[in-house]
């Protein structure tokens, strides 16, 4: 944080931990992870985007995009196909780029960001919408091209996480639960 300069070395120490890391440009989510990284949770490049900004060191943000180069571009670009994808991948993957965004003020990144969203609204595996702002449930994942039919407490809050607007404007616009309790 910019305002607490104590701060500033564990912001560096956790940085370089992170960095550390890899297995060439990609960062992984443990040194015991064998193959790809998972997505879920991984926010390591986001972080280290956000790292290098506050750090000014231009060096954790080019380990950030090269990384998220390997990793979430691809993900992203192939609509998260494969055999299953869920909700918290997906937001995972929009706050990496998403800070990427900030940090380099690169439009590919908030392209990135607006085709990942997208997984949403149907631009994924199936080809269908995981987000039913009727009813303001989210599905779980697409599971071998196929919608899931449950909808968790996880999916809906990586949902309002990823799209807070329009979970602002989805729930502004359902009935209000409590009003005859």
């Amino acid at each position: 944080q910019r305002g607490n300069p104590t701060a500033i070395p564990l912001i560096r120490s956790w940085s370089e931990e992170l960095r550390a890391c890899r297995i060439g440009d990609v960062l992984m989510n443990s040194p015991f992870e064998v193959g790809a990284p998972h997505l879920w949770a991984h926010l390591q490049e986001g972080v280290l985007a956000t790292a290098g900004v506050t750090l000014d060191d231009p060096t954790l943000i080019e380990a950030a995009v090269a990384s998220a180069d390997a990793v979430v571009v691809p993900a992203i670009e192939s609509e998260f196909a494969g055999e299953r994808s869920i909700a918290y991948e997906v937001s995972s993957c929009i706050e990496v780029v998403d800070r990427l965004y900030a940090a380099t003020a690169q439009q590919r990144w908030a392209d990135a960001a607006a085709d990942a969203r997208a997984w949403f609204d149907g631009r994924n595996a199936a080809g269908v919408p995981t987000y039913d702002t009727a009813t303001g449930r989210v599905a779980d994942g697409v599971d071998e091209n196929r919608i899931s039919a449950n909808s968790g407490a996880e999916s809906n809050i990586s949902a309002a996480e990823a799209l807070p607007d329009r979970a602002v404007e989805t729930a502004l616009t359902m009935a209000d639960p409590f009003a005859d309790a």
